[in-house]
């Protein structure tokens, strides 16, 4: 079966390429999309006609490996399939999609150990806040989360107790500030460094999170109760100012 495999290799790569891009990018897989084997080398600057040739001799690669496993399958089989293998890879990287690449840094460049450290600290933070069953037990969440998270400085209001909390000195002029409004005239206002790269991924989710969570608490007199879904407010984000 390999002989016939490397002669149609070109059109059956170029398929199963398609293929696994837009699994990867969760699209459907018979979506159109400019990013076939033509498309790669149009956008490297070449003419149509330089394109053409190319594959032309991609094909005729493929079909002088066919031949030779054809006719020396018995004593130089795995070698030929192996080189076969190797070109084929070569070619491939060569073409530089950037799917391939972002999946390969994800899950040989570290970056999926830091995805799933940021997925397992956000559903500790919001099962923490969750079961919080007063307004000190709230505060003292928010102020975990945000040390961990990299924040420079942390003043919120619930149920009228202020509280701040000063957790890194820097300049005004490299930080930028968040207002989170909750249920009546409670808030919480963050402040980060700009060029802040602690779970930098996760800011927006854990804004997401911990406005969720609080406004499914109404806070009055240091007690925690649930909002009616009658009395929730409308979603709101405050302005982001330098």
């Amino acid at each position: 079966m390999t002989a016939p495999l490397m002669a149609l290799s070109v059109p059956l790569l170029d398929v199963c390429l398609s293929v696994a891009r837009r699994l990867i990018r969760n699209k459907p897989i018979f979506s159109a999309d400019h990013g076939h084997i033509h498309h790669q080398l149009l956008d490297r600057g070449w003419a149509p006609a330089q394109v053409t040739l190319m594959l032309y001799a991609a094909t005729a690669l493929g079909a002088i490996f066919s031949v030779a496993q054809s006719v020396y399958h018995n004593q130089y089989s795995r070698l030929i399939i192996i080189v076969f293998c190797v070109i084929a890879s070569i070619g491939i990287r060569k073409l530089n999609y950037i799917e391939f690449g972002m999946a390969r840094r994800i899950l040989f460049g570290g970056e999926f150990t830091t995805m799933l450290n940021a997925r397992l600290f956000m559903k500790r933070f919001e099962r923490t806040l969750e079961a919080a069953a007063s307004v000190e037990e709230c505060q003292q969440a928010i102020q975990d989360a945000c040390h961990e998270l990299g924040f420079s400085r942390l003043k919120m209001s619930l149920a009228g107790q202020v509280s701040e909390m000063r957790i890194s000195d820097s300049s005004p002029d490299n930080q930028y500030q968040m207002l989170i409004p909750l249920t009546g005239s409670d808030y919480v206002f963050l402040t980060r460094d700009f060029f802040c790269s602690i779970h930098a991924n996760i800011v927006p989710a854990f804004i997401d999170a911990l406005r969720r969570s609080l406004h499914k608490k109404s806070i009055e007199g240091g007690s925690l109760a649930m909002v009616p879904p009658s009395l929730k407010p409308s979603a709101q984000v405050a302005g982001m100012t330098g």
